[in-house]
């Protein structure tokens, strides 16, 4: 009798919490259509490998689709010397460009 009552409040508490969600009226949606700013570091990087040039020079010379900030550079030129770390040749030669030292790297 008692798995019986808890079936039934078991069953209730299912039943209330299934409510469909609410319908969204056409005002709520908006037309706008909204344009990411994305670089692809991967094809970033195999671009790099046919310029014969150092990666931080080629990164800051990339013809970006939008204005990119020197910080933004600096992440793609991070994530492309982790992410392709056996193909780069690191030289023990430093550069600086407005007040970052990096290390003149080239494909291997």
């Amino acid at each position: 009798m008692v798995i019986k009552e808890v079936a039934k409040n078991i069953q209730k508490s299912i039943s209330l919490r299934s409510t469909p969600p609410p319908i969204i009226s056409s005002k709520m949606i908006k037309g706008e259509t909204v344009i990411e700013d994305f670089v692809d570091v991967d094809a970033l990087a195999h671009s790099f490998f046919a310029s014969g040039k150092d990666l931080f020079s080629y990164i800051l010379q990339y013809g970006y689709n939008k204005p990119q900030s020197l910080e933004r550079r600096v992440e793609y030129y991070t994530e492309i010397t982790q992410t392709y770390y056996e193909q780069l040749e690191f030289t023990d030669q430093w550069s600086t460009y407005q007040g970052i030292d990096y290390p003149l790297i080239y494909q291997k």
